[in-house]
């Protein structure tokens, strides 16, 4: 008698598991998002350093029912580069620059890290929905400059391409946004969206020789706006 009592009750735990996975997995969905992000910077470095990013996301999210779904991702923005040729006064309180030395510079930046999204949905038919986010980031920024040229009035100086480089720590940040999205078929589907980040949390820190031109506070929050393409299980 107790044999039999364990063996319903093995089977119907494994009943209950393999149901579990099973729905786990038919709503469950992965896909791939490109966009770009606009994210001015708030240091001295201002003029050398790109203001939108390529960037390119991948996901994958839990959908509960037709209201709700987490999703968890990851983004990558390309290295943007911008070559600049600045007043150095403008970047160093060095008193042995005159007003008219300048500096030709190269930067290249990179934002990337990973993001937990609650979406909550507003179902038009069976084809089109409207969504919101409400998530957290986790990111990481890094800057290089490369220094090419230094030009004292008449005479311009060609530089090793030596180059100061400055990474931050990952910090976690707010995500708000929303959007609309499309299914092709049951499985198939795109979504367009808008996204605020506050990016302003992120953080560069540059060595010694160049903390003060880096600052505290680097980048101001940010705007992304793309288009990802979903498929579900």
């Amino acid at each position: 008698m107790s044999l039999n009592i364990a063996k319903t009750v093995v089977l119907a735990t494994t009943i209950a598991a393999v149901s579990g996975a099973a729905a786990f997995v038919e709503n469950s969905y992965m896909g791939v998002g490109f966009g770009n992000s606009w994210m001015n910077t708030q240091s001295k470095l201002k003029p050398l350093v790109a203001k939108s990013y390529p960037q390119t996301n991948i996901f994958a999210g839990m959908r509960f029912n037709d209201m709700f779904a987490v999703e968890l991702g990851y983004t990558l923005s390309s290295a943007k580069s911008k070559s600049s040729t600045v007043k150095v006064k403008d970047l160093s309180d060095d008193k042995d620059f005159d007003k008219t030395d300048e500096i030709s510079i190269t930067s290249k930046t990179k934002v990337q890290g990973y993001t937990l999204d609650v979406l909550g949905y507003m179902p038009m038919n069976d084809c089109v929905e409207f969504f919101g986010i409400v998530g957290l980031g986790l990111k990481k920024a890094t800057v290089e400059l490369y220094p090419t040229a230094f030009n004292k009035g008449a005479v311009s100086t060609v530089i090793a391409k030596t180059f100061a480089s400055a990474k931050g720590k990952r910090k976690v940040t707010l995500r708000f946004g929303g959007g609309a999205a499309f299914m092709f078929t049951e499985e198939l589907g795109m979504r367009a969206k808008l996204v605020y980040e506050t990016t302003g949390r992120v953080r560069v820190q540059g060595d010694e020789n160049y903390r003060e031109m880096f600052g505290n506070k680097f980048f101001k929050d940010s705007y992304t706006a793309g288009v990802d393409f979903f498929f579900k299980f």
